[in-house]
């Protein structure tokens, strides 16, 4: 079936408000060509139209948060979608309304447990950190004000604690990181560990560009790969490209964007890149 012809399928299933939101969501889940035998080169891209027509339709009837559990696993399962197409660009929207679901704190905090973990691994694949930091503040914080020693908690509160250090200022991350959040939160950590995450706060094994963790960088970050990926499309992969891309970027980021960058080998002096 074509994609305009699926969709179409779709969009009949979910506004078809004679059968009950179960029987709606039920019946369009088992579209799904992962549920076929013969799979074919558009799995990912057809579960798409089907988490995100599922989602449209749970935000337009679903009320009092009575299906927070299937719309929290229709995020992870489309924001994993998109993650295997290695198309990053929809992941802060997808935060927002993950966000949005959290914003009056009615959601159980078991529910948020099931499915933010893997929403906030994708997400991470992203470069939207301040979705992320969002994202992870609002479920740390639910988190441990109904258990101050939810110790399944402390991976995510250790990447939390290193983005609010790494990230631009926010005007509203000073109004809610309370006196009373900051205490739940170290209280997970031993003094040492929250040295050496205020001493070495990065992410992942390379120290990068600060202006990496701006809202400008974000905006950009995209647009600017695309271009790179077009003029280093046919220049064959060997020994040494990245300095030559990574050159090209610079001036890009300066011309283009008025962004002055340092390259990972500048930023990382003793590490050999090739």
């Amino acid at each position: 079936m074509k994609q305009y012809e699926f969709k179409k399928t779709v969009e009949d299933i979910v506004s078809d408000t004679s059968k009950s939101i179960d029987e709606r969501l039920d019946e369009a889940l088992a579209l799904s060509p992962r549920n076929l035998p013969d799979n074919d080169d558009e799995v990912d891209e057809k579960d798409i139209i089907i988490y995100s027509s599922l989602i449209d339709m749970l935000q337009r009837e679903a009320y009092n948060h009575s299906h927070d559990l299937t719309l929290l696993q229709l995020y992870v399962l489309l924001a994993e979608a998109y993650e295997e197409l290695d198309d990053y660009r929809p992941m802060e929207e997808l935060a927002n309304g993950v966000i949005r679901l959290m914003y009056d704190n009615m959601t159980p905090v078991e529910i948020y447990k099931e499915t933010l973990p893997r929403f906030c691994s994708a997400l991470g694949k992203s470069v939207y950190n301040h979705a992320l930091y969002r994202v992870l503040f609002m479920y740390v914080r639910s988190v441990l004000r109904e258990n101050p020693d939810d110790e399944s908690i402390k991976p995510l509160a250790k990447k939390l604690l290193k983005l609010n250090l790494l990230l631009e200022h926010d005007a509203w991350r000073a109004q809610e990181w309370d006196k009373e959040f900051e205490t739940a939160i170290s209280k997970l950590f031993t003094q040492e560990e929250l040295t050496h995450i205020m001493v070495n706060p990065k992410i992942g094994h390379l120290k990068k560009d600060p202006v990496e963790y701006t809202r400008k960088w974000e905006k950009i970050y995209y647009d600017l790969e695309d271009e790179l990926n077009e003029r280093f499309q046919s220049v064959p992969r060997h020994m040494g490209l990245c300095f030559r891309i990574w050159s090209t970027k610079k001036d890009i980021l300066k011309n283009k964007y008025g962004i002055e960058w340092r390259s990972p080998s500048q930023m990382n002096p003793r590490v050999r890149f090739d």
